[in-house]
């Protein structure tokens, strides 16, 4: 887990000092090397996410981006010396409760979310999208899910295409 912290910090500053860098040179008249450095710094950014140890993109971009919010919040009050708001640690706090719902490795039991299965073409019963979802139904996602998929929205449009 200290890994994983160390490589989003990593990323962040990295992400977020690239873009700063590339801010000064375009938008405050600043040398072009910085632009040149921030663009270094921003390739950087995309390397460093690749030691993470996740099955896939998506997961470790979805969870750096609540550390990217946090990071951009401090960041603005230690090098912009802008004082966040009420509204922006209340932002930051939800986004870091997201990061660690995301990062909690026992959520599933048996981690069948990370299982790769074959795409299935068509679902011809109710029963052939329930089974699926009975078995995530110990997550909170899973959960959600099975109240997506049950709600009339969902139905109609299921109907709509047989």
């Amino acid at each position: 887990m200290f890994t994983v912290i160390l490589l989003f910090l990593f990323a962040g500053l990295a992400e977020i000092g690239g873009g700063y860098l590339i801010w000064l040179w375009l938008r405050e008249d600043k040398s072009a090397y910085l632009g040149l450095i921030g663009g270094i710094a921003l390739a950087l950014y995309g390397v460093i996410a690749t030691f993470h140890s996740f099955p896939s993109f998506g997961r470790v971009y979805a969870a750096y981006g609540g550390v990217f919010i946090i990071l951009s919040v401090l960041w603005g009050w230690g090098i912009d010396k802008k004082m966040p708001d009420t509204y922006d640690w209340i932002g930051a706090f939800i986004c870091l409760i997201g990061v660690s719902v995301m990062l909690k490795k026992d959520m599933v039991e048996n981690h069948s979310c990370h299982k790769i299965e074959p795409p299935r073409t068509s679902f011809r019963t109710t029963s052939d999208i329930r089974e699926p979802i009975i078995r995530m139904s110990r997550s909170p996602s899973g959960v959600l899910l099975i109240l997506m998929i049950e709600s009339p929205v969902f139905r109609a449009l299921k109907f709509s295409h047989q």
